[in-house]
């Protein structure tokens, strides 16, 4: 019985630290305290139970593993995701307790059959397995403390523990045994393990070196994406001074026009006659010109996409020009405030289609109000509601870290029942 309560005592200390590990690198989904606390302590039981029943079986491990598992699903991850990580700290809680029986036998020169027949010696063994993996968990902590959930951090956290699943396999595979009085490894094995940890190692190398590859194509392929945007920008501004000099050119010809139209008492045609000249005129006056050419395409882009899904954007901009936040981390801001606003009005019915963009900049501040109205779903943490969360729904979060660069914030709001979205977004106007 005292070895029951040892076991499922370590069990809950395992699992408590599992938890804490998950914690690291995921978010922790919002479930009620008394189904998370009881589903923690049947696994507990259930685990305690197969340790006492199966013993140091292949049963067992795969048990452990599954329930090692389950305990993932109190987070929020991909499938591929939990898998990985479920082995990781499968493998941390391995380790541990062969480093501790390893300590007992070959430094301490107590024999495993001693430790576990005694109760006070096992219970010392389970403990001090468990404090080495808390002290291994809160190193991985301190490590990710700022980085918490971001993939590069995620990314280099799976590379560090890459040796220690290559160790397990290797253990397994030569056979290690703990005998009375000595610890025996095969040669053939310390071999495996060698040439494992360094055939791991090298893989840790070239994909560290494919990640900055693909960090220096993503970081190419921005700096190719802003030029294009300028491009097109000044191709439509050229287009537009060449219909301005066309319209002052014909100018003339036109009030001829018109004024022969209504000598004739042609009202009408002369009022049509007009107001398509008035519409060449608005399309003209369209363009954004702030001098701040990142900001301009970008702006005129949107204006164009909304043209296109029949959605109007009502803007009002003043920039100073000494603006002296980086003009792509402001167009950044716009583009996906826009991109967010025009989206929530087409998956909604039956609303304006009308967005508002107020941008105004100061020798202190810079500040952009986002306004349109969307009867699509809006979480309460305003994350995307694209089904494919994988791939979308960065938006939001890319804002935010902009923001934060300028001691600023981004702050949405929704109202439920004039279903209107509003995003308000403060930076001070200083160098990134």
């Amino acid at each position: 019985m005292e070895r029951v309560m040892i076991d499922f005592i370590g069990t809950l200390i395992g699992i408590s630290v599992t938890m804490m590990f998950y914690g690291t690198v995921w978010a922790k989904r919002t479930i009620k305290w008394y189904i998370s606390y009881g589903g923690i302590l049947l696994i507990a039981a259930i685990s305690t139970s197969v340790t006492a029943l199966l013993q140091s079986t292949v049963f067992l491990t795969v048990v452990i593993i599954l329930l090692t598992f389950i305990l993932s699903l109190y987070f929020e991850s991909g499938i591929s995701s939990k898998i990985l990580f479920t082995f990781i700290i499968t493998a941390i809680l391995f380790v541990a307790e062969q480093f501790v029986g390893i300590v007992f036998v070959y430094f301490i020169r107590i024999p495993i059959e001693v430790v576990q027949s005694s109760t006070t010696l096992y219970m010392v063994g389970v403990i001090t397995s468990k404090l080495l993996v808390i002290l291994i968990v809160f190193v991985i902590r301190v490590f990710m403390k700022g980085y918490k959930r971001k993939t590069d951090n995620q990314f280099n956290l799976i590379m560090a523990f890459m040796p220690v699943q290559s160790i397990i396999i290797c253990l397994v595979v030569s056979s290690y045994s703990i005998n009375t009085g000595a610890t025996q490894v095969d040669p053939l094995g310390i071999t495996a393990i060698l040439i494992s940890l360094a055939l791991v190692y090298l893989t840790m190398i070239l994909i560290k070196n494919q990640q900055n590859a693909l960090q220096c194509k993503r970081a190419y392929d921005l700096s190719q994406k802003r030029l294009d945007i300028q491009i097109e920008h000044y191709e439509n501004l050229y287009i537009t001074q060449r219909e301005v000099r066309a319209i002052r050119h014909n100018i003339s010809d036109n009030l001829v026009a018109i004024s022969g139209l209504l000598e004739k008492e042609k009202y009408s045609e002369a009022l049509d006659f007009i107001n398509k000249i008035n519409t060449d005129v608005k399309r003209t006056a369209e363009i954004i010109c702030t001098e701040h050419p990142s900001i301009d395409a970008v702006i005129d882009a949107k204006i164009a996409k909304a043209r296109e899904c029949d959605i109007q954007i009502e803007h009002k901009i003043w920039i100073d020009n000494k603006m002296l936040a980086d003009q792509f981390d402001v167009a950044s801001l716009i583009a996906n405030a826009l991109d967010n606003a025009i989206e929530g009005i087409l998956r909604s019915s039956e609303v304006e289609r009308c967005i508002t963009l107020n941008l105004n900049s100061t020798s202190d501040y810079i500040s952009m109000i986002v306004e349109n109205y969307s009867t699509g779903p809006v979480y309460g943490d305003f994350r995307t509601s694209k089904k494919d969360k994988i791939n979308h729904g960065f938006g939001m979060e890319h804002m935010k870290e902009i923001t934060k660069k300028y001691d600023g914030d981004a702050y949405p709001e929704y109202n439920p029942e004039t279903h209107k979205f509003t995003l308000k977004i403060l930076l001070k106007n200083k160098p990134a």
